[in-house]
């Protein structure tokens, strides 16, 4: 039962999400946004970070247009609330999270999810999670917005409100 845990994860190595991988290798942006909402797995997140780091300005641009970052933050919002904890959903959990900070390590990125505001209710929300780790990195992400700008600080402070009003 644990092994088909494991497989249905993407933790261990299945035919199917190694096709998968492969055709992140020069998937467009519409291409990966597919395949990293429809296979949310350990690979599959993995393997789209190791792309972003090959692409170019205008690439990762249509990749934000396409609301690309929302759903990772969907991703990563919805295993947020399953109330049955498994280590593999935690995991795919830490996977989105470093998939944001590749996203907001880039200027076109950060400058991207600066000019937004609903990334703040996304920040917030991923705040409700039980893993741990992943609200650790989430603060790490906050205190990066605060160091970039005032845009970034004020961004923090709101989705911090908002995740202390979501819990009550």
């Amino acid at each position: 039962r644990a092994l088909k845990g494991a497989k249905e994860s993407g933790l261990v190595r299945t035919d199917s999400s190694d096709s998968i991988v492969a055709a992140m290798v020069d998937s467009s942006p519409d291409k990966l946004i597919d395949l990293i909402k429809n296979h949310p797995t350990c690979k599959t997140y993995v393997a789209a970070k190791t792309r972003f780091r090959s692409v170019g300005k205008m690439w990762l641009f249509s990749f934000l247009e396409l609301d690309g970052l929302s759903v990772i933050f969907d991703t990563l919002n919805t295993l947020a609330k399953q109330k049955n904890f498994r280590i593999a959903d935690a995991m795919v959990q830490l996977e989105c999270v470093s998939l944001v900070k590749t996203v907001l390590n880039s200027k076109t990125g950060l400058e991207f999810f600066l000019e937004r505001d609903d990334y703040i209710d996304q920040f917030a929300h991923a705040l409700t999670t039980k893993n741990v780790m992943v609200k650790k990195q989430i603060f790490e992400l906050l205190s990066a917005l605060c160091y970039n700008s005032q845009r970034g600080y004020d961004m923090a402070l709101e989705a911090l409100q908002i995740a202390k009003n979501q819990k009550g």
